[in-house]
C-alpha cells in the first residue's frame, strides 16, 4: 500500500512540474528494513558477481565473496582440470571469446553466455596449465623440463626391513626437482600412489586454507557490524574448533611432507589413523601414528587439543545460548525507552517500524544454537571431505586422458608395416581428438565448473555469507506506469490471501 500511494504521488509530481528533481534522503534502517546492495561490476568482475548472486545476493555493507572468487574459483578449476594439453586448449578458447568482444543480442543465447564468460574461461585455462606444469601432465603425458634426481633404472628400496613397491634410486638426497612433479614418476610402479598420496594431502591443505579465509571473514562481519557476542561466542570458538582438529591435521601434513623418512627406523605414520584415534580415543597415539621423536610429548599435545575442541563445543552449545539471551533482553530494554508497552499489540513481538525483534526464551535460543552447533561440528567434517573432490576429479581426468591416448595411439604404434601403421594412426588420432574433445574438454570441463561452484556457494560462503540482500534498482520515472500497475497486482494479491 506505501509503495503504491508513492508511486502515484511521483507520477502525479512528473506530470504537473516535468523538471521535478527528486531528492532522496537518508533511509531509517530501523523504520525501512536494510538498504539495497550496489555492486559495481565491470566485464571482467561482472561473471563472478553473477556467480555469487546466483547463490544469494550479498547483504548491505556485508562481504562480498565475489572479490575472492574472481582467483579462488579458477584456480580451484584448475586443481581439478590440471593439464597442460587441455588446460591450453581452453585457455586459447577464451582468448578467441576475448577478440571476439562483447556478444550481442544477435547471437545464439549459448553464445551469449559464453562471451559474458569470457574472462572466467580464459582464466580457468590460465590455472588449468599452471598446475598441469605442477603435475607435470601434457595431454597425460610426462615432460622432461628439467634433468631428473633420479636414475633412469628402477631399484627396490625398502623400509624396516619391509620391501616396498619398485621405486627410483635417488642420484642424490639433497636433489629437488626445479619445478613440479619428476617425470620419472610416471614411469614408477608407484607413480599413481605417489601422484594419488600428493593430490590427496593437496587437497586437504587447500580445503582448509579455502574454510579459514571463509572464518576470517565471519570475523570481520562480526567487527564490522558490531556483533560482540557472536564474535566472542560464535566466531572464536568455531576458529578453535578447527584448529585444534583441522589445524592440526594439516600442520601434520607439512610436518610429514618435510621429514625424510628413509633415514628413520621406523614406516611413516598414517594421518588418518592418528587424527581417526586422537578423536575416538581422547588423544592417544601409538607407534604406527607417532610424529615426533617421544610419544608421550606427542600424546600431551593432542590431549590438550582435543580438551581445547570439547571447550569449544561446549561454548557453542550452552554459553553462546545464554550470551545471546542476554544480548537480546538488552536490546529488549533500550527499545523500552523508546516505545511504551501499551503501544505493543504483540507481547512475543516487539517491533519498531517494520523491524521484528523476536522475544525468544532460553530455551528456543537453547534448541537454535544447539541446531547451528552440531550443523557447524559436522558440517566441518563433511566439508573438509568433500574438497577431496579436487583430488578426485583431477585423478579422473589424468586417467581418462591416459586411457585415451594409450588405446587410441600409443598401443597402434608397430601395428604391420609403415603404411599399415600410418593408416591405423590417422584414424587412431581422429578417434582420440573427438573422444578427448567431448568427454575432457567438455563434459569434463562442465564437471569441474559445477564442483568447483560447488565448493564455493556450500564450503566457502556457509562459513560467513548471509546474502540476504536485495540489489539497488536505480530510480527512474519512465517505468513508473508498470510499477503502479505491479503494486497494484501485489497489493490484490495480498487481500485474496488475507
Amino acid at each position: 500500500q506505501r509503495d503504491l500511494e508513492v508511486f502515484e504521488k511521483i507520477h502525479l509530481i512528473k506530470h504537473r512540474v516535468p523538471d521535478v528533481i527528486c531528492q532522496f534522503l537518508p533511509v531509517n534502517e530501523e523504520r525501512f528494513g536494510s538498504p539495497p546492495t550496489f555492486i559495481p561490476t565491470n566485464e571482467f568482475t561482472g561473471m563472478f558477481q553473477e556467480i555469487v548472486n546466483a547463490y544469494s545476493i550479498p547483504k548491505y555493507q556485508e562481504a562480498n565473496p565475489a572479490y575472492f572468487t574472481i582467483v579462488t574459483f579458477p584456480f580451484l578449476f584448475g586443481v581439478m582440470y590440471g593439464d597442460v594439453g587441455h588446460g591450453s586448449l581452453l585457455f586459447l578458447f577464451g582468448l578467441y571469446l576475448m577478440r571476439r568482444g562483447k556478444p550481442t543480442e544477435n547471437d545464439r543465447e549459448i553464445f551469449q553466455f559464453l562471451g559474458k564468460s569470457r574472462y572466467l574461461i580464459t582464466m580457468m585455462g590460465f590455472f588449468a596449465i599452471f598446475c598441469g606444469f605442477i603435475y607435470n601432465d601434457f595431454f597425460s603425458m610426462h615432460m622432461p623440463l628439467f634433468s631428473s634426481c633420479y636414475n633412469e633404472k628402477i631399484t627396490e628400496v625398502s623400509h624396516s626391513n619391509k620391501v616396498s613397491n619398485l621405486v627410483p634410486l635417488r642420484r642424490t638426497q639433497d636433489c629437488v626437482y626445479p619445478f613440479g612433479i619428476d617425470p620419472i614418476w610416471g614411469h614408477a610402479k608407484n607413480g599413481l600412489e605417489f601422484q594419488n598420496s600428493f593430490k590427496m594431502k593437496l587437497s586437504v591443505i587447500l580445503g582448509l586454507t579455502h574454510m579459514f579465509v571463509g572464518l576470517f571473514l565471519k570475523g570481520m562481519n562480526t567487527v564490522f557490524f558490531q556483533k560482540s557476542t557472536t564474535f566472542f561466542f560464535g566466531f572464536i570458538p568455531e576458529l578453535m574448533f578447527m584448529v585444534s582438529i583441522f589445524g592440526y591435521m594439516g600442520f601434520l601434513i607439512f610436518y610429514k611432507w618435510s621429514t625424510n623418512w628413509n633415514d628413520n627406523i621406523r614406516d611413516p605414520p598414517s594421518i588418518i589413523r592418528a587424527i581417526l584415534m586422537m578423536s575416538l580415543e581422547f588423544g592417544k597415539a601409538d607407534d604406527q601414528t607417532t610424529f615426533f621423536e617421544s610419544i608421550k610429548f606427542q600424546h600431551k599435545v593432542q590431549v590438550l587439543l582435543m580438551i581445547l575442541a570439547f571447550a569449544c563445543a561446549f561454548m557453542m552449545f550452552v554459553i553462546r545460548p545464554w550470551a545471546m539471551k542476554r544480548a537480546q533482553d538488552n536490546m529488549l530494554e533500550r527499545r523500552f525507552s523508546f516505545q511504551t508497552m501499551e503501544s505493543l499489540e504483540d507481547t512475543t513481538d516487539l517491533s519498531v517500524g517494520l523491524k521484528i525483534i523476536p522475544n525468544l526464551t532460553f530455551k528456543e535460543l537453547l534448541i537454535n544454537e544447539l541446531i547451528h552447533s552440531i550443523e557447524f561440528v559436522l558440517g566441518s567434517v563433511s566439508n573438509t571431505a568433500s574438497y577431496l573432490r579436487l583430488w578426485a576429479l583431477s585423478l579422473a581426468h589424468t586417467q581418462l586422458a591416459k586411457v585415451f591416448l594409450d588405446k587410441s595411439l600409443l598401443d597402434m604404434l608397430g601395428i604391420g608395416d609403415s603404411m599399415v601403421t600410418a593408416l591405423v594412426l590417422v584414424i587412431g588420432f581422429i578417434v582420440f581428438a573427438n573422444m578427448s574433445f567431448m568427454v575432457l574438454l567438455c563434459l569434463d570441463a562442465l564437471e569441474c565448473f559445477l564442483h568447483t561452484l560447488r565448493l564455493h556457494w556450500l564450503e566457502f560462503q556457509s562459513k560467513f555469507y548471509e546474502g540476504e540482500g536485495k540489489l539497488f534498482e536505480p530510480f527512474s520515472t519512465l517505468n513508473l506506469p508498470q510499477r503502479i500497475q505491479v503494486a497494484k497486482q501485489s497489493q490484490a494479491a495480498r487481500r485474496s490471501y488475507d
